[in-house]
């Protein structure tokens, strides 16, 4: 059984203007589907990729290439279970360090990896990495994981607005940074992650400088790539609604059934969703 697509022609954004291309609407797999998907998934891993194969085998000419980007107080460190499980297919991946002062010095920082590579990426932002990835040229997808969408002249926190949720748990510093109060990270950003993965993510976060979400991206990727939203259900960081809203400006949608963070909750799921953007990268995740 395939996921079901569902087409609307056009919704309306949350401008209210009709978006020009039709929204895909990709449904989850039913939850005994998904198991026996993620237990085939494993299996492969273990055995061996049939992308490494087809690499070693001159198939492809240059292997599928990915780069995470993380959101606001969070480091690469965080996507270490979702590199794993990328990595093990044989794709590239590459997981930048943010924190450079501004948005603009952020996307150069990911835009410079985008350049030395001999292909056009996939390219995952998460939350504050939306706005990142929003603005890099010569990419293949952009995937948007409870991320902001900006438009022309938007910023994170001008859709976040002053009562995004994440709020009630970030806490000032007499520097000038912020940081995420260490008691309450799990509630906001790693809910459905177990109780030792919870402590291990909420041990990783870094205190924040100011202005990155106030950054505006000086283009808009997705006007003219291809993209994927992907709704975190039980999201307590970035309000689901928002969410819902920022996604009609993406290609595709798919719902998971996560907190903010499903890349440490759920990497399995996660990574096929990855895997489904490409055709080199699909077949991993059809039997």
């Amino acid at each position: 059984m395939r996921a079901q697509v569902c087409r609307a022609g056009g919704p309306a954004n949350s401008t209210g203007r009709r978006h020009p291309r039709s929204c895909a609407v990709l449904c989850v797999w039913s939850k005994y589907e998904l198991v026996e998907k993620q237990a085939r998934f494993w299996e492969q891993m273990t055995q061996g990729s049939t992308l490494t194969a087809a690499c070693d085998a001159g198939r492809m000419s240059h292997r599928p290439e990915v780069i995470l980007v993380h959101g606001l107080w969070h480091q690469p460190a965080h996507f270490d279970r979702l590199t794993a499980v990328l990595r093990a297919h044989g794709i590239g991946v590459h997981v930048p360090r943010l924190h450079r002062g501004s948005l603009a010095n952020d996307t150069a920082a990911v835009q410079s990896i985008v350049a030395a590579l001999p292909v056009a990426p996939v390219v995952l932002g998460h939350s504050y990495g939306g706005s990142v990835i929003t603005g890099l040229d010569r990419v293949r997808h952009l995937i948007y994981v409870a991320a902001f969408v900006p438009a022309a002249g938007e910023s994170g926190a001008l859709l976040g607005g002053t009562g995004a949720l994440v709020n009630d748990a970030v806490r000032r510093n007499a520097d000038g940074t912020t940081s995420i109060a260490t008691e309450r990270a799990r509630e906001f950003l790693y809910a459905d992650c177990t109780d030792s993965l919870g402590a291990w993510a909420s041990g990783l976060l870094v205190p924040q400088q100011p202005g990155h979400g106030r950054g505006v991206p000086q283009r808009v990727a997705w006007t003219n790539v291809e993209s994927t939203y992907v709704k975190c259900e039980q999201d307590r960081a970035l309000s689901p609604a928002l969410q819902e809203q920022m996604a009609l400006r993406c290609t595709h949608v798919v719902r998971l059934p996560s907190s903010h963070s499903p890349f440490i909750s759920q990497p399995l799921r996660l990574g096929a969703v990855i895997m489904k953007t490409c055709p080199d990268l699909a077949a991993l995740t059809t039997g």
